[in-house]
């Protein structure tokens, strides 16, 4: 489905960006847009090819928040530079930020640690370096340069990705080392680093007024093992409060639950005795709406401006007019038949859907038959800032001015508001509804579910963004998370959807090296609506308001939509145990043999090859993405999971593999 939206969003994006659709073209300047004056004291001259690399950088942190240079922006194809105030505020980078830089020539790939080798990064000759300044203590990561074919062979990005959230208000030292061009020969710094480095002067340039600020950088990368005449470039940076970036979803949060539970409506009934037209399996499907306080600006998923949280005078969110957001229950013919019989009421499951999808995918074949063999009924809504609504503005964003791109994560914000509402809706005014109750012989009628079992389900996106959800949620407790994973810029640079996407920003942002740093710029907005940030709170430290959290990862080898790293990262942030044996044994996860409270399966497709490691193009789509979710073994672990004493326990004899 996302390839058919996608190929539609580009047939629109060459139209916005040809400037009117009158059939004018605009003369495109393709060359590398002039960078201005050698050492402007405005950038981070650290790495000349570009004023924002290294990203991200304390260069830009001024009076304790954020705030990039105009010059520094990316410019659009007509000239046009990204606002610089389109970021939210913050008094730091985000906790899994894409860290880039540009090395003339690039290293050669053998020179880095990859993704499958993050252990090195630990090791006394790592090439790639990050260290908190303050305990000094190396964080694990990896090295990789942007594979993608559209990159600059003179100035491809190499990105350095922490395997594990960052500490929040915190300094890191960031090096690189012993790096080599293809053919052997070492990679030299660029004349600004090292003359900091050297300590020499460099005529016209502001790299006297910057020594004191890297000191610290130097020393707590030598006291790590680094010694100084061996970088080839460092820069420091510091990441941002939790408050920074949680607060306007934990105050949204807060006052949703001030509230009374919104009241929920039928607006439609389909029932498969009335004769009309279900999938097989269901016995009925209700649409309906609940009611939400919303906290944006206007409610038309379209509007950029609309998509915008609405503030105060001191910039926290204010609530506005309740909204009526559909929902869709399904109840599939077993649940009917177990509770027509006598049988207890079933579980309830509130899902999450796929990228740029509805509330729709819940009626989708995998999702009836599961709902058949779990007898329980499963509400979903669409998540509001990246559902099929959202394309239009998103590609607007994309096509025309990505200055308006944050308002895409300001209204997932709503979405995420509008699935802790549909939780509680669901255990209190829907549950209510006759419509969703069972008739009985005696013309009595019993409820269908248990609202006390709900949990929640997500795939892909909806796996995503219920990461989010587990870490604001108030007292659900169990999660099923599967192919999904934390890192929005980096599993938009791993996925086949990047195609799409990456398509369309190149019709208006024709230097490649800008595009990267727009993804990597964009983590500051991806921010809060990324499940990174609240992964060390999911199981253990839970945030103020939460409860600790069940959490059951699956994922398959082979996914070429959201990269299985992704999901290593939030398995290592959140503590989340390796169910073994297991198909491969990712660095860093404690493993288990026994049932456990929370777990990672991991499952291999039959032909399916693991993706080679890096930020590329992961090739021809596979099965493993939409097949994960329908394995029998997936299933059975899913149902044990969400038992009222469920736990997690390895579902196959030996390794989940075709054998």
């Amino acid at each position: 489905m996302l390839d058919v939206r996608l190929v539609a969003a580009l047939s629109v994006a060459s139209c916005v960006t040809a400037l009117g659709c009158d059939g004018s073209t605009l003369a495109v300047d393709a060359s590398v847009p002039d960078a201005g004056p050698s050492w402007d004291p405005a950038c981070e001259n650290i790495d000349p090819a570009h004023c924002l690399l290294p990203w991200p950088s304390d260069r830009f942190l001024v009076d304790g928040e954020v705030a990039l240079p105009a010059q520094g922006l990316p410019a659009d194809r007509r000239g046009a530079r990204v606002d610089p105030g389109f970021l939210p505020r913050r008094d730091g980078f985000e906790l899994l930020p894409t860290l880039v830089t540009v090395t003339s020539p690039a290293p050669d790939p053998a020179s880095l640690s990859d993704q499958d080798h993050v252990a090195d990064s630990l090791g006394p000759d790592a090439t790639a370096v990050i260290v908190n300044v303050a305990t000094g203590e190396r964080v694990p990561c990896w090295a990789e340069l942007d594979g993608w074919p559209d990159v600059d062979p003179a100035r491809v990005p190499l990105y350095v990705r922490p395997a594990v959230r960052l500490d929040p208000s915190t300094r890191y030292a960031v090096g690189l080392r012993g790096l080599m061009a293809p053919g052997g020969a070492a990679i030299e710094p660029s004349p600004w680093f090292r003359a900091l480095r050297d300590e020499t002067p460099l005529a016209d340039s502001d790299v006297e007024g910057r020594r004191d600020e890297l000191r610290d950088v130097f020393e707590a990368l030598a006291a790590a093992g680094v010694p100084r005449d061996e970088l080839v470039v460092a820069w420091g940076f510091t990441t941002a409060s939790e408050a920074s970036i949680t607060g306007d979803l934990i105050a949204m949060r807060d006052d949703l639950l001030s509230t009374p539970v919104g009241g929920c409506a039928v607006t439609a009934v389909e029932d498969a005795e009335a004769g009309d037209a279900l999938p097989e399996l269901v016995w009925r499907r209700v649409h309906g709406t609940f009611r939400v306080p919303l906290y944006l600006v206007g409610a038309t998923a379209s509007s950029s401006d609309e998509a915008r949280i609405h503030r105060d005078a001191a910039g926290a969110p204010i609530r506005g007019e309740e909204v009526e957001v559909p929902f869709l229950a399904l109840l599939p013919e077993t649940l009917r038949a177990r509770v027509a019989d006598g049988g207890e009421p079933g579980r309830v499951i509130v899902y999450g859907h796929g990228i740029l999808g509805s509330r729709l995918e819940a009626t989708a074949g995998f999702m009836t038959e599961h709902a058949s063999e779990l007898e329980a009924v499963i509400f979903a809504t669409d998540w509001w800032g990246m559902a099929e609504d959202d394309l239009s503005r998103l590609v607007l964003a994309l096509s025309h001015d990505f200055s308006t791109f944050p308002a895409t994560t300001e209204r997932l914000h709503q979405g995420i508001v509008n699935v802790l509402a549909l939780m509680r809706a669901a255990r209190s005014t829907c549950a209510a509804l006759p419509e969703l109750a069972v008739p009985l012989a005696d013309g009595s009628a019993a409820p269908s579910y248990d609202p006390a079992t709900l949990a929640y389900y997500g795939n892909s996106q909806g796996s995503i963004l219920g990461t989010v959800v587990a870490g604001v949620a108030p007292d659900v407790e169990r999660f099923v998370l599967g192919v999904g994973g934390v890192g929005w810029p980096m599993i938009m640079k791993r996925s086949d959807a990047w195609r799409g996407f990456g398509g369309i920003l190149m019709g208006t942002y024709e230097d490649p090296l800008e595009r990267a740093i727009l993804v990597a710029v964009s983590g500051l907005a991806w921010a809060p609506v990324d499940g990174s940030t609240y992964a060390p709170h999911l199981i253990a430290d839970p945030l103020p308001g939460s409860v600790a959290r069940r959490l059951l990862l699956q994922i398959g080898v082979g996914d070429v939509a959201v990269s299985n790293t992704a999901t290593h990262v939030l398995a290592r942030t959140a503590g989340v145990p390796l169910t073994v044996p297991s198909v491969e044994t990712p660095f860093g996860l404690e493993t288990t043999t026994d049932p456990a409270p929370s777990g990672l399966t991991i499952f291999s497709l039959p032909g399916v090859a693991a993706i080679p490691p890096g930020s590329h193009d992961p090739g021809v789509g596979t099965i493993t993405h939409e097949a994960v979710r329908t394995l029998p073994a997936a299933h059975a672990e899913i149902d044990r999971f969400l038992a009222p004493d469920g736990d997690v326990a390895h579902p196959c004899d030996g390794p989940c593999d075709p054998d």
